[in-house]
């Protein structure tokens, strides 16, 4: 189910929610940092995180500043995010890479459906763009990574993902 984060109408709802979304991502990286077998995808994934960490930073401050009380954990979803990542798990590294792009692909999406609003004002937006630029660049990092493991993100889900597991 994907995450509509960013279609809500009250600014604080959104910042609120993108919040929510942002510690969700945390929790999934440190789950898959905790699953890698390649100790550079781990170094890379920490660094990920470490972003999300600020991102949520930025968002409570702003969130402060507007007076309105900021989220301080994940939400609900975060267990979806882990979830993806812990069945991406029985793949190795390359499952769990494509349940971490899963992750990213939401949290992107978030921040252009964000991006589009009309109430930012100019430094909420630069603010905005500039973790929106982190998600991109982790995105598309996974997607080369699934690219030199011949299981690019575009190509259908092989056989082995599906497998006998799923029926």
């Amino acid at each position: 189910m994907a995450s509509l984060v960013g279609s809500e109408a009250d600014l604080s709802d959104f910042l609120s929610a993108l919040l929510r979304l942002e510690y969700d991502a945390i929790e999934a990286y440190s789950v898959a940092i905790d699953r890698f077998d390649d100790i550079t995808l781990k170094i890379r994934f920490q660094r990920f995180r470490a972003d999300h960490q600020r991102h949520t930073r930025d968002l409570a401050g702003v969130l402060s500043r507007r007076g309105t009380p900021a989220p301080e954990g994940p939400g609900a979803r975060a267990l979806l995010a882990e979830g993806k990542v812990v069945v991406g798990n029985w793949l190795g590294d390359r499952g769990i890479l494509r349940a971490m792009l899963s992750n990213e692909e939401e949290t992107n999406a978030a921040y252009d459906r964000g991006l589009a609003r009309i109430d930012l004002g100019p430094e909420l937006e630069f603010l905005l763009a500039r973790h929106r630029d982190d998600e991109r660049q982790h995105r598309s990092f996974i997607v080369e990574q699934l690219a030199l493991t011949g299981n690019a993100p575009d190509e259908p889900a092989s056989e082995e993902f599906l497998g006998a597991r799923w029926g």
